[in-house]
């Protein structure tokens, strides 16, 4: 489960596995950037709408909660940080452990940390965030 996943990997914030079913059942993989992935489908919908109601309530609660999941998971590596254990439809499926700094993995991270920013800017200030860790997530 997401939960687990969370607590074995001593992470806030949380993932999903994206091959999943409506009868419940779950995939045969982790897609662990899934998280971002989702989360930007949330800030699609605000930068569409212009809704700053759903800004606050839905969608930057979202994005914070991936944002803090990276900022605990992102591994030191010589380039700066990087998503650890990666892989990508285009990569190849991780067999045994996946590779760290995945090109797909760090666009969807970086991505969805630039948007927790703009929301944070648009939200003219009502919300507080640190950057502390976040910034050297970029690809």
């Amino acid at each position: 489960s997401a939960r687990r996943f969370e607590a074995e990997r001593h992470a806030r914030g949380w993932t999903v596995r994206t091959s999943h079913n409506v009868t419940g059942g779950m995939g045969w993989n982790w897609n662990v950037s899934a998280n971002a992935w989702y989360a930007l489908h949330f800030w699609e919908h605000y930068a569409f709408t212009g809704d700053t109601t759903y800004l606050q309530n839905v969608a930057y609660p979202v994005l914070k909660e991936v944002c803090q999941f990276w900022q605990d998971g992102l591994k030191s590596s010589a380039s700066g940080l990087v998503v650890p254990n990666g892989w990508s439809p285009e990569h190849g499926p991780a067999y045994n452990s996946g590779d760290d700094g995945v090109s797909y993995d760090q666009e969807l991270v970086w991505e969805c940390v630039q948007q927790l920013y703009q929301g944070q800017s648009d939200s003219r200030g009502r919300f507080r965030l640190s950057r502390d860790g976040h910034a050297a997530a970029r690809p």
